[in-house]
């Protein structure tokens, strides 16, 4: 993916402090595994290995909580919990938008298969996957369509949850940044950004998803450089 080099001073502030999770770094609950049955059900629906899978378990016990009649669930409540533990600002707004992202079902529960499905697409390595979700990501309405505004508070949530510093001392870096990926990315004009166009606008400009992985890119890409 290519970088937007109008945006790269900016880049430079929103460099994440801390790390995001990742599966098996001993966090989960030791002895739990899934079932092979439901392991390999879930490997059909996921690019994922049996051990990757049980780690991604392992994981989601940690926070999940236990009702009766509904099994292993986690709210917006805990997925705000797990990232205000893990990044140094306040990450309620963010948490709150990939939440809405993983609970396709709507019902403010996220089980385990929503969860895993949830991991892979926002971490996927093909290209169209990892986009898809993000579009849905931005598409704070679910309209099919990206506004300025929808940018413009998906990256404040991220600034206030990576860089609170930044946040607080310039309010006008999140609209600056939007106007900027928003330009580039809306090709016709129309103030709104299709799948197409953001398709197309993010592997020419990878910032736009790069933002939301809340982690520094790999040494190839020049994106926080």
């Amino acid at each position: 993916m290519g970088t937007c080099l109008s945006c790269l001073d900016l880049e430079q502030d929103l460099r994440p402090e801390a790390p995001t999770a990742s599966p098996g770094s001993g966090m989960g609950q030791p002895g739990s595994k899934l079932p092979k049955e439901k392991v390999r059900a879930l490997q059909r629906k996921v690019s994922f290995s049996e051990k990757e899978i049980q780690d991604w378990w392992r994981e989601f016990l940690r926070s999940a909580r236990r009702t009766a009649g509904k099994g292993r669930f986690l709210t917006e409540q805990e997925f705000v919990q797990v990232y205000n533990s893990v990044y140094p600002g306040d990450g309620h707004d963010f948490a709150h938008h990939i939440f809405r992202t993983f609970d396709k079902s709507g019902n403010g529960h996220v089980d385990f298969h929503e969860f895993l499905i949830g991991m892979y697409s926002s971490g996927s390595t093909k290209p169209e996957t990892r986009l898809r979700w993000a579009f849905e990501l931005y598409d704070i309405n679910q309209t099919g369509f990206i506004t300025k505004k929808d940018m413009e508070e998906i990256i404040r949530s991220v600034m206030k949850m990576l860089n609170p510093a930044l946040s607080s001392r310039d309010s006008g870096y999140a609209e600056t940044m939007a106007n900027d990926l928003f330009g580039q990315l809306d090709r016709n004009r129309n103030s709104r950004i299709s799948w197409d166009e953001f398709r197309d606008g993010a592997m020419r400009c990878s910032l736009v998803v790069d933002l939301l992985q809340c982690a520094p890119p790999g040494e190839d890409d020049e994106v926080f450089q």
